[in-house]
């Protein structure tokens, strides 16, 4: 598993050979293209809002209004 990615960004910017920082920066770019993925995915998964989610959305329906009123 790669390690998170605030973890390699920390050791790179302590690390002191150049070999070793390399290596770092390298698994710190795989580790930041995952989670772009990753975040990419969970965007393209989520479907807009409607009337009908009405547990989802905030605010009353104009069907919830008119039985309100009614």
């Amino acid at each position: 598993m790669t390690k998170d990615w605030r973890e390699l960004s920390e050791a790179a910017s302590r690390e002191q050979d150049p070999k070793k920082l390399l290596e770092l920066v390298e698994q710190l770019d795989k580790a930041l293209e995952e989670c772009e993925n990753t975040s990419k995915e969970k965007k393209e998964k989520k479907e807009p809002l409607t009337n009908r989610d009405s547990n989802l959305y905030p605010f009353p329906t104009v069907r919830t209004i008119s039985t309100l009123s009614a």
